[in-house]
Order: C-alpha cells, then sequence, then structure tokens
C-alpha cells in the first residue's frame, strides 16, 4: 500500500467551476458557454444564451425525443 493518503489533495482553482450567467443582474448559474476568443470564455444561463438559432435546435432535439 502506498502512503499516497497522507498527501493532501490538489487544490483546484474555484474559478474553474463557478461560472454565472453574464447577463446584466441575473444571478443564475452559467450553464452555456461559449468562447469568442481562445482562453476568453463567456457564461449565459439558458434564457440569455445569444444563440437563438441553436437554443431552437436543441428544443427540436428535445421534441423529437419525447
Amino acid at each position: 500500500m502506498g502512503d499516497e493518503t497522507a498527501a493532501a489533495p490538489p487544490r483546484i482553482p474555484s474559478d474553474l467551476f463557478e461560472h454565472y450567467c453574464e447577463h446584466p443582474g441575473c444571478n443564475l448559474w452559467g450553464l452555456l458557454g461559449y468562447e469568442p476568443v481562445k482562453g476568453q470564455n463567456r457564461w449565459w444561463c439558458w434564457e440569455h444564451f445569444p444563440d437563438e438559432e441553436w437554443k431552437a435546435a436543441r428544443c427540436r432535439e428535445k421534441e423529437v425525443r419525447d
């Protein structure tokens, strides 16, 4: 048995996981990400996601599955 249990687990920066909607005044979780420039992620909730065509396609896919 190794001694790995004595070592502290690696620390993961919280900013990698905490992303809220970028719409002004919205405090919902930003589940939909977009990277317009490499390394510059932006996040939105479903209601405020700017790509209406993409959202419509997801709704059609859901209707087909149901």
